[in-house]
């Protein structure tokens, strides 16, 4: 017990919990990754003298891989341990299948590496990729619509929609 405060202490020395802020810096990286990619896309479309609708580039943003799972690893423990255990137990659809991407990986990591669960989830979280942007329809579209904005802010004003 003494041992567990000692490394709470030393991972958080004020003894504020930054999970919370840790897990939102993970979202705005995976969001500022998704905008990027429809960036992206969108300058693709233009040079090939495509005109894309905002519908396929959400489209074709989700089909993409993410660069990582942009998650930590206290709350992929968390979660993945659930899953691997089917008591998930999560509503929210998107969340559900990520969750259960990554348990599926660690898996995966952890015969094939052999390797213990939490050497399995710790290379899976910092080295692999999840299959696909787990966000709804509506959540991609909002973040589109920020990165037009922000690209027309930055005076990119060939982001005009048809």
């Amino acid at each position: 017990m003494q041992a567990t405060k000692q490394i709470n202490k030393d991972i958080d020395p004020q003894g504020i919990n930054t999970s919370i802020d840790t897990m939102k810096n993970t979202t705005t990286k995976r969001n500022n990754e998704f905008k990027a990619l429809c960036v992206r896309i969108m300058r693709g479309a233009r040079k090939r003298g495509e005109n894309l609708s905002l519908e396929e580039i959400i489209d074709k943003a989700l089909a993409c891989r993410p660069t990582g799972y942009w998650v930590n690893y206290e709350t992929a423990s968390r979660h993945v341990l659930k899953a691997l255990r089917g008591t998930l137990g999560i509503s929210r659809r998107q969340a559900h299948l990520f969750w259960l991407d990554m348990a599926k990986k660690v898996e995966q990591v952890m015969i094939q590496q052999k390797l213990p669960y939490n050497k399995a989830l710790s290379f899976t979280v910092n080295f692999m990729r999840p299959e696909r942007f787990y966000i709804t329809r509506p959540h991609a579209l909002r973040l589109l619509h920020e990165a037009t904005r922000e690209e027309i802010s930055k005076g990119m004003r060939d982001f005009a929609f048809t």
